[in-house]
């Protein structure tokens, strides 16, 4: 009965992601983009319709990553896996204090090796052997959010690799990643401004990437190169006025 329960779970974990994205993406571009209303006319970016071919590489590229990333951090997740990791399922074990600042330390972490990588792969010499199949969409849609190479892919996440063999970390805390990392994305790739402008001039809510600032990114091909927060490309000068 238990390695019944084992295989289920497994399965379940394999097919997350995918799940996941499919609901999510698929859920923001029927009720903004297929349900014309007044926030989608007043709050879209890009005034221009999406072409259907690139939704439909959109949607399977995202599909295809969103298995290959299930079916690995699946196998981690398993009682095969997990024993080899620092990871563990009591999310009280250490604390709450630590509970919380895992999840923390994951978005930042996150931020900053995304920040690194992407800005790598705009090299001129490696651009269009990766990224390129990321900017095929000039004007992205929700479905676009993981529509990126697979080798983009294992690299973006790659740097979960040493922090799972290394660190303590709470099986919820990586879920909680998981699910902002998919969330944040869709909202990048939406087309649409969701923050209101004051957070624009804000001292702490000016640190979030707004939706204007990623569809920047895709129509220039250059500049705002961070995942959850501005903070890198203010650092190095990679932030694109609007």
């Amino acid at each position: 009965m238990t390695s019944n329960v084992n295989w289920i779970l497994y399965v379940g974990q394999c097919l997350l992601p995918i799940a996941l994205v499919f609901t999510l993406s698929g859920l923001t571009h029927y009720f903004f983009w297929m349900r014309k209303n007044q926030f989608t006319e007043k709050n879209s970016i890009q005034k221009i319709p999406f072409k259907p071919a690139d939704l439909k590489r959109e949607f399977r590229q995202s599909m295809r990553n969103m298995l290959f990333y299930g079916v690995v951090t699946g196998f981690v997740l398993s009682p095969i896996g997990i024993v080899h990791t620092k990871l563990y399922w009591d999310p009280m074990k250490y604390g709450a204090l630590w509970l919380v600042s895992s999840m923390v330390m994951l978005l930042l972490m996150h931020d900053t090796w995304f920040y690194l990588v992407h800005y790598t792969l705009h090299h001129p010499r490696i651009f269009k052997y990766i990224h390129k199949s990321h900017h095929l969409s000039t004007n992205p849609s929700p479905l676009a959010s993981q529509a990126v190479h697979l080798v983009e892919l294992v690299l973006i996440v790659s740097f979960l690799i040493p922090v799972v063999l290394l660190i303590p970390i709470p099986v919820i805390s990586y879920y909680v990643f998981v699910f902002s990392s998919v969330v944040v994305s869709i909202a990048s790739h939406s087309n649409i401004e969701i923050y209101p402008d004051s957070w624009k001039t804000h001292p702490i809510l000016k640190y979030v990437l707004r939706p204007t600032d990623h569809n920047a990114h895709h129509r220039y091909f250059e500049g705002n190169y961070g995942y959850f927060f501005t903070f890198w490309d203010r650092v190095f000068k990679t932030q694109r006025p609007e």
